[in-house]
C-alpha cells in the first residue's frame, strides 16, 4: 500500500469524524483539515516524509491560523497587504504538551500496531493541537504566542490594535526594541524598523 493510501486508511475510521465533530471539513486531496470561525481560518495539514516507501507512512501535522481580516486592516492602515494573512502556527513538535519531539514522528506499517499509533495521535490532538489552536485564534491571544517566543513583535503589536489593546501593544513594541537594542539579539527579519514606524505612527510620545 502506497504512504498516502496507508495514511488514508487509518485517518478514516476516527480520526476524520473526531475532527469533524469539531467543525472540521477534511480535504483527502491536500490532506488537510479546515475550520472557520467568523473571520478566523484554522488548518491542520498532515505531512508526509519524502523517505517513505510502500507499507511505510511517516507523517506529522501542521497547525495554522490565518485572518482575512488582517489582510484588510494592514491595507488601510500601512497601503499594503501584509506578507500573509497568518495570526501564528507550528509544527506538532513545537506545540506544548505535544508528546513526540521531532525526531520522533508517527508511523505506520499496515500492521496492527498502527491503531496504537493513531490513538496516541488523537491524544495529542485533543489534548495539545485543539488548545493551541484556541489559544491563537483571537487577536490578543495570537500577540501573546508571538511575544512568548520573541519574534515578530511588530505583527503581535498590530493584533493588539485590532483587538483595541493598545497599552498592551506599545509595551510590546517597546520590548521589541529593547530586544535588538539592549538584549542585543539578532534582527533576522529586519523587525526594528517595523517596530519603530508603529511606535513613531500610534504614540505620540515616543521619539527614536
Amino acid at each position: 500500500m502506497t504512504p498516502r493510501d496507508l495514511l488514508l486508511k487509518n485517518l478514516e475510521p476516527k480520526v476524520i469524524s473526531f475532527f469533524n465533530s469539531h467543525g472540521f471539513r477534511f480535504s483527502s486531496g491536500k490532506l488537510e483539515f479546515n475550520r472557520t470561525i467568523g473571520p478566523i481560518k484554522q488548518t491542520v495539514v498532515i505531512c508526509l516524509s519524502k523517505c517513505n516507501k510502500e507499507n511505510d507512512c511517516t507523517f506529522w501535522s501542521v497547525w495554522n491560523v490565518s485572518s482575512k481580516d488582517y489582510a484588510k486592516w494592514h491595507e488601510e492602515q500601512w497601503g499594503i497587504r501584509p506578507a500573509n494573512n497568518a495570526l501564528g502556527g507550528a509544527s506538532d513538535w513545537n506545540i506544548t504538551e505535544w508528546k513526540r519531539g521531532p525526531d520522533k514522528h508517527f508511523q505506520l506499517l499496515g500492521k496492527p500496531e498502527d491503531a496504537d499509533e493513531m490513538s496516541e495521535f488523537l491524544a495529542c490532538v485533543a489534548r495539545a493541537g485543539f488548545p493551541y489552536l484556541d489559544r491563537i485564534s483571537s487577536w490578543a491571544g495570537a500577540a501573546e504566542e508571538l511575544v512568548a517566543k520573541k519574534w515578530m513583535f511588530d505583527r503581535a503589536a498590530d493584533f493588539l490594535l485590532i483587538a483595541g489593546e493598545h497599552t498592551r501593544a506599545k509595551e510590546v513594541l517597546l520590548e521589541g526594541v529593547r530586544n535588538f537594542t539592549v538584549d542585543l539579539r539578532h534582527d533576522n527579519f529586519n523587525e526594528l524598523p517595523c517596530i519603530e514606524q508603529r511606535l513613531q505612527r500610534y504614540f505620540d510620545d515616543y521619539i527614536i
